[in-house]
């Protein structure tokens, strides 16, 4: 599923939504890992806020995807 739609993409709505969703886990959840399941394609982007893959790539849906941690109370660049 994607989380901005089709039409909505390259407006930099996906980096604010995750940069929101980052701060709330560092003021919540500050001492947690994050993880997440995404698509190998968006790995890099995934990088640039400090996640890092682990494991191998894996088939959700016909979709290549890859695990990815961070340490929540990373700062975000």
């Amino acid at each position: 599923m994607a989380i901005v739609a089709k039409s909505s993409r390259g407006m930099g709505l996906g980096r604010t939504l995750l940069t929101r969703c980052l701060e709330k886990c560092e003021i919540e959840y500050s001492n947690q890992t994050v993880r997440i399941s995404a698509q190998v394609y968006l790995s890099a982007f995934y990088e640039s806020f400090g996640f890092e893959i682990v494991g191998e790539p894996y088939d959700d849906g016909g979709i290549a995807h890859v695990g990815m941690v961070r340490k929540s109370c990373v700062k975000i660049s």
